[in-house]
């Protein structure tokens, strides 16, 4: 946030010139702010449309507690999202604390709601096996 605070683009670019230069990839994923800063925006996009995709596949074939999970995690992963680019947009002069700090606390509610739901599909698959 604190090198490219725009969005969709990374200051007009969508793949700057600096990602993945300069040493390896390992290298570059670990220590290249560009790098990592281009991951995290791919991996939030790549996971939203993942769980978006979830939700309209599973919606109808789930049981209640399942599918209130599934609700759940969809507006979970909405809210993260828009609380991602919403950090990214407002951070000029750094990151505003509340953003930031919303943000992380995001990432755990939505780990949390994924891990439960994990368990309840789970659950319910086992118990139509027996």
């Amino acid at each position: 946030g604190l090198l490219y605070n725009t969005w969709p683009l990374m200051d007009g670019h969508l793949l700057p010139a600096k990602v993945f230069s300069g040493g390896s990839f390992f290298a570059a994923v670990l220590e290249n702010t560009t790098s990592i800063n281009f991951l995290h925006r791919t991996v939030g996009i790549i996971v939203f449309l993942a769980v978006v995709l979830f939700w309209l596949q599973n919606r109808r074939y789930s049981t209640e507690m399942v599918a209130r999970l599934e609700h759940l995690l969809l507006g979970m992963v909405t809210l993260q999202f828009l609380l991602g680019i919403g950090t990214l947009l407002m951070a000029g002069d750094g990151i505003p604390v509340f953003m930031g700090v919303a943000h992380q606390v995001g990432a755990f509610v939505l780990s949390g709601i994924a891990t439960a739901l994990l368990f309840y599909a789970k659950r319910r698959t086992s118990l139509h096996q027996e």
